[in-house]
């Protein structure tokens, strides 16, 4: 407090801030007297009534509102965040405190679901101190498999350098996310039923034909052998191609896991081809050392099925079914973050007005009512779902090839549902 002319002044110092509760302003030397005080203390209240408006409607958020600053140090934490976060102190006891010295407490509490927490905290540490410093990390899902929940946390970075994270809860819209995509595994699995029935025909016909002939002339061992050996042959091949069926069909939907696509495709390379039919070749090339990948197998399954089904529409129409024409499937590394798998065909090959919404849900260029248009549409939202993308190299004439760009997987970790502060 100094004195000058009689007057009084004092110095308010520090900026405004939301993480205490506390309104401070810096403006140098106020005046204490008559209407400069009138006014300050008119701004003062202005400030706390916008500051407590602001907190209740940062409360009223069905998700939990965190603030660091530019050094990473704790600014301001909503309701729900302390109500899912107990453990941590309230936020005029948080205030100023870094990043790691929060995620510590989570550590020390034990609330934090990634295990190499608790092996090596430092590290541990570090490593997420760093990811939040990150500022082209915008987003990414949680799932905490303790209580069967997803969780999603997006991030933005203000003018001023302050990072908030919005963390909201997603379990619902898994959920419904599951359910439609088994609607669309089930049209597959129909799709797949048509080149399915045809092979199983054919089998019937030759356990029926070798039955035919063992009736025909029963007295005869060695002919009696070698038919109801092909019967069995071809009826067992029948069973092995109802159970991959069962197989493709039982198969839940699951979270993501770390397989190899190569793996999964050399696992499912017969069924692939009867899919397709015996009229149209399927070649495979698989290539070498490719990485794994963190996807979830049974979506990743119906994706290459819904592709193969499309590319042997393609050359059906052209060729028709008993004519020459070729699909394959082939996989590679993209570099050195990326795992591309590929079916090309041979068919008529798409405009450039149909490429452009091939991917589009209920898109299709069949007649009405012959075709739901969600193949292509489960192709796309399963390659955006793993983090990449799905593109159309096509044009009329030569033919379609759709490429999955999948990220390979990071070889150590598989955290999943950190409960530790966003």
């Amino acid at each position: 407090m100094t004195h000058d002319a009689g007057s009084r002044s004092v110095d308010l110092r520090a900026g405004s801030a939301i993480a205490d509760g506390a309104l401070r302003r810096q403006e140098g030397d106020v005046p204490m007297g008559g209407d400069g005080l009138d006014t300050l203390t008119a701004e003062l209240a202005a400030l706390r009534g916008e500051n407590a408006m602001l907190r209740e409607t940062l409360d009223a958020i069905d998700g939990t509102v965190a603030v660091y600053g530019p050094d990473l140090r704790y600014r301001f934490g909503n309701r729900r965040y302390h109500e899912l976060f107990p453990h941590l102190p309230p936020d005029e006891m948080l205030a100023g405190r870094h990043y790691a010295d929060v995620l510590a407490l989570s550590i020390d509490a034990g609330t934090v679901a990634d295990r190499s927490a608790y092996a090596d905290p430092q590290a541990f540490i570090a490593r997420r101190v760093a990811e939040i410093g990150d500022r082209d990390r915008k987003s990414r899902e949680l799932y905490n498999k303790k209580t069967d929940t997803w969780a999603l946390i997006r991030v933005k970075w203000t003018p001023t350098g302050n990072r908030v994270a919005l963390r909201v809860d997603i379990t619902e819209l898994k959920r419904l996310q599951q359910e439609l995509l088994r609607s669309q595994r089930m049209e597959t699995i129909g799709r797949i039923s048509g080149g399915v029935a045809h092979d199983f025909n054919n089998l019937l016909t030759v356990i029926i034909g070798n039955l035919e002939m063992i009736r025909l002339r029963p007295d005869d061992p060695a002919r009696v052998r070698a038919r109801s050996a092909a019967a069995l042959a071809a009826a067992e091949a029948g069973a092995q191609l109802i159970r991959q069926l069962l197989t493709f069909a039982q198969r839940d939907i699951a979270r993501p896991r770390i397989v190899n696509p190569n793996v999964l495709l050399a696992g499912m390379a017969d069924l692939l081809r009867r899919t397709i039919g015996q009229a149209i070749p399927l070649a495979m090339a698989l290539g070498p050392d490719v990485g794994s990948a963190n996807i979830d197998a049974s979506q990743f399954e119906s994706a290459i099925v819904n592709l193969l089904l499309n590319a042997r529409e393609a050359v059906v129409a052209v060729r028709g079914i008993d004519a020459t024409g070729a699909i394959t499937l082939t996989t590679r590394n993209e570099g050195r973050d990326m795992i591309a798998v590929s079916v090309s065909d041979t068919g008529a090959g798409m405009t450039e007005d149909v490429a452009a919404q091939a991917f589009e849900p209920f898109f299709t260029t069949k007649p009405m009512g012959t075709a739901s248009g969600l193949g292509l549409s489960q192709v796309y939202g399963f390659a955006a779902g793993a983090g990449g993308q799905a593109r159309i190299d096509s044009a009329p004439g030569r033919g379609t090839t759709i490429t999955l760009l999948l990220p390979r997987a990071a070889p150590a970790n598989e955290s999943q549902g950190v409960s530790a502060p966003p």
